[in-house]
């Protein structure tokens, strides 16, 4: 089994292994990029897998709070708190391959029911176990 993740940054994360930097992404101006509100609709619908509410982000650009450590997935793909928080905020463009995945699926993220509590244990394993991860 292999997991597509987002927004998984070294700024933010030690794993898994060679997370990339969030300079890396298409970071654009706050006042230039419109995010369309059904994809962080989606993104903020996902079910949480991984995380600690209590250990809280900070923006790397402005040092405002990015929220907490959360990791969410829709069951195929899996994302950032942060990732939602820099598209909403503006100074992320959303990954091509994210927005064609959640256009595919009608904008409406799967719930945690219709994941299913096996594939959500899985999908949690592939974090902790050296396990293939996908940088999208």
């Amino acid at each position: 089994m292999k997991m597509k993740i987002f927004g998984c940054w070294k700024e933010y994360y030690s794993w898994p292994s060679n997370p990339k930097s969030i300079y890396d992404e298409d970071i654009q101006p706050l006042h230039t990029l419109e995010i369309n509100k059904k994809v962080i609709d989606y993104l903020k619908s996902g079910a949480w897998i991984l995380g600690d509410r209590g250990l809280n982000k900070v923006c790397v650009f402005t040092k405002d709070d990015a929220g907490p450590y959360l990791i969410y997935t829709d069951g195929e793909i899996a994302w950032t708190q942060q990732y939602s928080f820099y598209l909403e905020r503006g100074q992320l463009q959303p990954n091509q391959n994210l927005l064609e995945h959640v256009r595919s699926n009608n904008y409406q993220c799967p719930t945690k029911e219709e994941i299913g509590m096996d594939r959500l244990i899985k999908l949690c394993d592939l974090f902790y176990g050296n396990r293939p991860l996908i940088y999208m």
